[in-house]
């Protein structure tokens, strides 16, 4: 969040308000350019922000590897304080929806992962900080093996890949 740096932003909006601390609307179209080199071509979704919540309801997200859908994501926090040490003080919940999530889009995020070329198509739920979350009935289904299954469980450490431990019952 210090160093971000967005450019080319392009914005289709409707029904932008600001009513009771709560701020409010749909973005139809969304794209833009991070320096880091992470490009959105498309994201949408409805959104309120205030009183320590950001709720996005059917947020869409269409880079050049991924295809995310979320049928609800929220970021929970104290106050705007703490986006400057997210990965411990916000707290992360989504619905995933079915979607195709590639290493090289989690790589922008995590530069750790950089280089692993995993493709999976995802479902289920997550709640947590980044550095220590749950998920449940995710489905998995890694592109070019024979992996499939659906996990629940606990991850915690990230983004240190070498500190990151997960517990996790999988299934068929």
């Amino acid at each position: 969040w210090n160093d971000l740096d967005v450019k080319d932003i392009n914005l289709d909006a409707l029904e932008l308000q600001f009513k009771g601390g709560i701020m409010s609307g749909e973005a139809r179209s969304l794209s833009f350019k991070e320096n880091s080199g992470y490009i959105v071509e498309h994201m949408s979704g409805t959104a309120r922000v205030g009183r320590g919540k950001t709720i996005i309801e059917d947020l869409h997200i269409d880079d050049p590897w991924s295809d995310v859908h979320l049928p609800l994501f929220m970021m929970s926090y104290d106050n705007i304080k703490a986006f400057s040490d997210f990965i411990n003080m916000v707290k992360l919940d989504a619905d995933i929806g079915r979607s195709r999530l590639d290493f090289t889009t989690l790589s922008y995020f995590a530069p750790e992962l950089e280089g692993n070329r995993l493709n999976a198509e995802v479902s289920g739920t997550m709640s947590g900080p980044v550095t220590d979350f749950t998920f449940s009935d995710v489905r998995i289904n890694l592109a070019d093996t024979r992996f499939a299954g659906k996990a629940s469980g606990r991850i915690t450490g990230l983004p240190d890949i070498g500190q990151t431990v997960i517990d996790a019952d999988l299934e068929d």
